[in-house]
């Protein structure tokens, strides 16, 4: 499960999938998601959403970047997309988070 983390953690933005990832470490993706479940608490696909947030998270804070560019740089197709998965898993959204970083 290490390697399937460094792997998501170094290739959340590029675009992996979980299937990709089960090709990488050469097990099943069935497999995969219960040993993800069973060692991580999550399923691989939201370590991904994770990895990527911690990014947009970093971009925010540290860049002056549009959101487009934030989520083509993090592997979103879409901006709109890109920030209802931020809000989502942090409960804010990413113009109030860039005004709270910005703000400390």
């Amino acid at each position: 499960m290490a390697q399937a983390l460094n792997l998501i953690r170094e290739n959340a933005c590029k675009g992996i999938t979980v299937q990709g990832v089960a090709k990488a470490v050469h097990i099943s993706r069935s497999l995969l998601e219960k040993r993800f479940r069973q060692y991580v608490g999550r399923s691989p696909q939201v370590e991904i959403r994770h990895a990527q947030v911690h990014r947009i998270k970093q971009l925010l804070a540290e860049t002056e970047h549009s959101l487009a560019e934030i989520a083509e740089i993090t592997g979103f197709e879409h901006p709109e997309y890109m920030s209802v998965v931020f809000k989502r898993l942090t409960s804010t959204t990413p113009s109030a988070y860039r005004r709270k970083s910005k703000a400390l």
